[in-house]
């Protein structure tokens, strides 16, 4: 007998609570070939029928006999005894008659009606109210004499009118009794759900079967995968859909225990498996962070099917809560989020900002302008991570001409920037190479070159301006700025290009070394070194921005830079320094102030001792 045929629906759609075969007295499956239903209390051959139960448990719903009389009864259907997700069914009792089983003899019980028989013998309601209206029109109804005509006839029928017509006593009509009926206590188990998919629930549990994945064929687990799949049609960019294993576990969880070794526990390996998605690209846990690339198989890459699905409570409240808790996963992964978001609900500009930002909207800016007002004037603001690390918010595109004119809670802002930044993390880089290598025999003379030339490489870097280091006349500032572009665009160019330029090769004569380790990251694709630095700088930002939060203070992140209140801005530089201190030993400058481990006291100190 199939699964998931369409009930009919009496005022309201039915829940999805399906069954394969009949409940009946007798927990064995009906028979392809049945008898006709009569009413009389024993079979054929004189054998009784059992009777139905008052309270069973089928497909993880619950059912409570509310009312029977005769051939009629009323059911309460939960789900897993939730009395808030409560509908009705209205049944017409069938009966069946004894059959054996090898040597077995199935005694003649009364029949629940099947999935095929709803609508003709049973019906869903939403209410009480509804189902003893219900039962009152079906026993009523035409085909409802005869079998009513064996015990009783007509004053079977009058007496049913009579139980559920006007019984103002009775427990079930009191509202209090009744909080399945307030709107707010009733979840989307009754009305379908439209899903967007490749593959309809027989198709989907037919490839599961073929795998052998019976684990995966409950209709609630089934539900769920039909829930993954339609988050990832919705969710296609360019053919394809990053998503995390923790994602698609808040559609459908894991198997947590396998019943057989072949087994699939992880739903999206699960459907790699059966041959509708494909995994384009693995997930990535380095210096860049990013999850699994998937797309759809071919045979399903362009097919579309638009249905609608019965959801039980739990799967119904997923979908309705899937962008919450979307949001919550975020803000558990990057415990700095929620804070920022209610920061940049913050964010506006001074008036002294309205003649530039009409110039600009009439510029070629104006997408982007535009894009920043809105978000400000109607707080849509969000926040983005990169797979580098790098924290993205809606004032991220923010004209320069304009950041002067930020306010965050009505007080100016100041940006506290972080000098040659990129460059700060070069020592990081040649620890790591020495760390490695220094269990490898035969390498000490490298290792202690290479450990000196670190500290040379902090020394230059913590003392001064980096790029006026390397000037012919380190008080001019144009050229100093020449020098920064320059210096910056060769520590990203390729191995090739570096070679040819004059400045490059007489930095690569003062630190041979770590520039050797630099052309061996950059030999075989030049871009795997500003993945290295982008994310260390992320990294530093982004645990700079959360002790920043901790301690009350307002900020928003901007590249390689925080932006907070102009009162805020030492305790803003003296953290971001820190940190950097912290991962690379270097004393940078932020905003123009150079940070110093040493405590006051210990500075006074130095003082003493240089000037004697």
């Amino acid at each position: 007998m199939k699964r998931g045929r369409k009930r009919a629906r009496v005022n309201e759609p039915a829940p999805s609570a399906k069954r394969d075969p009949a409940v009946a007295g007798d927990p064995t499956p009906l028979s392809a070939t049945k008898t006709s239903a009569t009413a009389e209390a024993r079979s054929k051959k004189g054998h009784s029928y059992k009777r139905l139960p008052k309270q069973f448990r089928h497909d993880g719903f619950d059912y409570r006999q509310v009312f029977r009389e005769g051939d009629f009864a009323i059911y309460e259907q939960t789900w897993k005894s939730n009395e808030h997700s409560a509908a009705f069914e209205v049944i017409r009792i069938r009966r069946r008659d004894g059959f054996h089983v090898g040597d077995r003899w199935v005694e003649p019980a009364e029949v629940y009606p099947n999935s095929e028989a709803w609508g003709v013998d049973g019906w869903t309601v939403l209410n009480e109210e509804a189902a003893f209206r219900k039962l009152r029109e079906i026993a009523a109804s035409s085909n409802a004499l005869p079998r009513c005509a064996t015990k009783g006839g007509s004053g079977r029928i009058e007496k049913i009118a009579h139980m559920t017509n006007g019984a103002k006593n009775h427990p079930h009509d009191k509202a209090e009794n009744r909080p399945q009926d307030d709107s707010k206590n009733r979840p989307d188990i009754i009305n379908p759900v439209p899903l967007c998919r490749v593959v309809d629930e027989d198709s989907l549990k037919g490839l599961l079967n073929i795998k052998r994945q019976n684990a995966w064929s409950s209709r609630v687990r089934l539900l769920g995968l039909l829930l993954l799949i339609d988050y990832i049609c919705r969710n296609l960019k360019n053919g394809a859909i990053t998503i995390s294993a923790d994602l698609a576990h808040s559609f459908t969880s894991k198997i947590r225990k396998r019943n057989s070794p072949t087994t699939i526990t992880e739903p999206l390996c699960l459907l790699c498996a059966i041959g509708i998605l494909q995994k384009v690209r693995p997930a990535v846990f380095a210096h860049i962070k990013t999850s699994a690339v998937y797309r759809f198989a071919n045979p399903y890459r362009k097919r579309r099917i638009r249905l609608t699905v019965d959801l039980p409570p739990k799967l119904a409240s997923k979908l309705k809560f899937a962008d919450l808790r979307c949001e919550n996963r975020l803000n558990r992964k990057y415990r700095f989020r929620k804070q920022l978001l209610a920061d940049l609900a913050a964010v506006s500009f001074s008036p002294s900002a309205r003649r530039i930002i009409a110039s600009e909207l009439s510029g070629k800016n104006f997408h982007n302008l535009s894009a920043l007002m809105t978000a400000i004037d109607c707080g849509g603001h969000s926040v983005r991570v990169s797979e580098r690390g790098q924290i993205t918010t809606s004032i991220g595109s923010c004209p320069r001409e304009l950041q002067p004119h930020l306010l965050l809670h009505g007080e100016p802002t100041v940006i506290c920037d972080i000098s040659n930044a990129h460059w700060n993390f070069l020592p990081l880089i040649l620890a790591n190479r020495l760390h490695h290598v220094s269990h490898e025999p035969g390498r000490e003379k490298y290792i202690g070159d290479g450990w000196r030339e670190h500290g040379t490489l902090i020394a230059l870097l913590s003392d001064g301006d980096f790029y006026r280091e390397w000037c012919i006349d380190p008080e001019n500032d144009r050229e100093r700025d020449q020098k920064k572009n320059l210096l910056n665009i060769l520590l990203n160019q390729k191995n090739e290009t570096c070679e040819r330029n004059i400045l490059y090769r007489r930095i690569r004569a003062e630190f041979p070394i770590t520039f050797r380790i630099i052309e061996d990251i950059k030999r075989h694709d030049h871009r795997n070194l500003s993945k290295q630095l982008h994310r260390f700088t992320a990294d530093a930002i982004a645990a700079a921005l959360l002790e920043v939060q901790q301690k009350g203070i307002v900020a928003i992140p901007h590249v390689d830079a925080l932006i907070c209140q102009q009162k805020d801005r030492e305790r803003v530089c003296e953290i971001i320094g820190r940190k950097i201190f912290e991962i690379t030993g270097v004393c940078c400058t932020v905003a123009g102030i150079r940070y110093s481990p040493l405590t006051e006291n210990e500075k006074q100190a130095l003082a003493v001792d240089e000037s004697s």
